[in-house]
């Protein structure tokens, strides 16, 4: 977080924008934000996994991360909907034997990353929407969301009113790959959170799924583990920053793939199909969303874990 690393990453998406014909929104599409610069990587208690912490009796001097922020313009004065993906990962670590480990967050998140560019690109090259669709690679996600409570906080009441969050984090493994509970999902699910209470936005995800031979599947819906799926995935992931805001958001996502977290998650074990499927169908969701003729739709507070 806020290393070399992830300003290149920054430099790259917003090349991708460019390239795809893309505007800035707000004066240039890198936006800059605090962070403290003193997490690192750290195994979580004696699993495979890793997170990001704060370095132990380490002070904690300001350091800088980046959104980055583009637009395809639609008509002034229409509701805008919003594309994220975090950008960031954990860096490297050195495990208890000493040997340097690199992270490399194939899946988590270059893959939702890539979908929004290519979403980008296919978006830009139609002709203008109706909506203005805004897209955003988040830093800082890692380490409780600091990209896009920076944006919410920061940037989101410059831009046309944002009734729709579309967050991309973890799109090109099958749903809790090589987990024991995958057995009981279909193989053509794509994970869902934040349609639970809105039946008019699980009525476009349907429809853009069913395009592509997609089932979207929310972890609720799932026989006997789904209290379970929902409760781990509340309140996770850049769009639940937008809930806070009243702004509805659909997370795309696979659970978590028995490499979550780990540096097992390279680019050799993503499903390229399967990814290259979701962002087709994503793609069409968006803009469908941005131009159909009825009011995006509203807000309403999603269940509680239990509830």
């Amino acid at each position: 977080m806020g290393s070399p690393g992830e300003r290149d990453a920054g430099k790259l998406v917003e090349k991708g924008f460019a390239d795809a014909g893309l505007t800035a929104p707000l004066v240039t599409m890198i936006r800059p934000f605090p962070v403290p610069s003193c997490v690192e990587a750290r195994r979580l208690g004696t699993g495979s996994m890793w997170g990001l912490r704060r370095r132990p009796g380490a002070d904690c001097p300001p350091a800088e991360s980046v959104n980055v922020l583009a637009a395809i313009r639609g008509a002034p004065g229409q509701d805008a909907i919003l594309v994220g993906a975090h950008i960031d990962h954990l860096g490297t670590a050195t495990d208890a034997e000493g040997k340097p480990l690199v992270f490399r967050g194939a899946e988590d998140n270059a893959s939702g990353v890539a979908a929004m560019l290519e979403i980008a690109r296919t978006l830009g090259a139609h002709s203008k929407p109706k909506r203005t669709i805004y897209f955003v690679g988040f830093g800082g996600e890692e380490a409780g969301m600091l990209g896009s409570r920076a944006l919410v906080a920061t940037d989101l009441p410059k831009l046309e009113p944002v009734r729709l969050m579309v967050n991309l984090d973890m799109v090109g493994l099958p749903v809790g790959a090589d987990q024991p509970y995958s057995v009981l999902l279909p193989p053509n699910a794509v994970g869902t959170v934040g349609t639970e209470t809105r039946p008019a936005l699980q009525a476009l995800v349907d429809a853009a799924c069913r395009a592509h031979g997609l089932l979207a599947l929310s972890g609720r819906n799932v026989p006997g583990i789904g209290d379970g799926i929902w409760k781990r995935s509340y309140g996770r992931g850049d769009g639940f920053t937008f809930e806070k805001v009243r702004v509805p958001h659909v997370f795309f996502g696979d659970a978590e793939p028995r490499q979550y977290h780990t540096a097992d998650d390279v680019p050799e074990k993503l499903d390229f199909p399967r990814l290259k499927a979701r962002t087709e169908m994503i793609a069409d969701l968006v803009w469908n969303a941005a131009n159909q003729t009825e009011p995006l739709p509203a807000f309403t507070p999603l269940p509680l874990p239990g509830r």
